[in-house]
């Protein structure tokens, strides 16, 4: 599981040193989303970090619809870093902006030194680089999706051309 004893998450991948600390040491006694009638536990920061080390793609997709906003941004924070590793070795730097790779390396993980923490900055910047970053790779899925077809529609055009 990549995480150590306060609680920060880190990716294996390219982002390995790079880390991401809880936002929060809030104690919540029911989850944001729970009836009063059958309220069930506030997920732990280590259950969080489990979630997101899931297998398969759920975590990916999973809404966390049952956190408070800090927990959230930092739980969105984690799932953008885990998909940018992703992307980073999938793509192999080839294809992509090393510029706006650095922007949302910058705004997921934490500061680091000299650079101090601040907390609302890094709320806002978390929160700007999670929906980039989903926003990018939706972008990416859908041009994977009308790049093939087209490339298949010419080949088989040129093929009846004689080309």
């Amino acid at each position: 599981m990549p995480r150590d004893t306060r609680l920060r998450y880190h990716t294996a991948g390219h982002h390995g040193c790079l880390t991401i600390a809880c936002m929060t040491r809030a104690n919540y006694d029911h989850s944001r989303d729970t009836p009063r009638g059958a309220p069930r536990p506030y997920p732990t920061p280590s259950e969080l970090i489990q979630r997101i080390d899931g297998p398969g793609t759920y975590w990916y997709y999973d809404r966390a619809s049952d956190l408070h906003l800090r927990d959230y941004v930092w739980f969105t924070r984690m799932q953008a870093a885990r998909r940018l590793d992703q992307r980073f070795d999938a793509r192999r730097v080839s294809r992509n902006d090393r510029v706006l790779d650095r922007l949302l390396e910058i705004g997921v993980f934490d500061r680091q030194e000299p650079d101090l923490p601040d907390v609302r900055e890094e709320m806002a910047m978390g929160y700007t680089a999670a929906v980039t970053t989903r926003l990018l790779i939706r972008i990416e899925e859908l041009e994977e999706e009308v790049s093939y077809p087209v490339w298949l529609t010419l080949r088989s055009f040129l093929m009846l051309v004689g080309l």
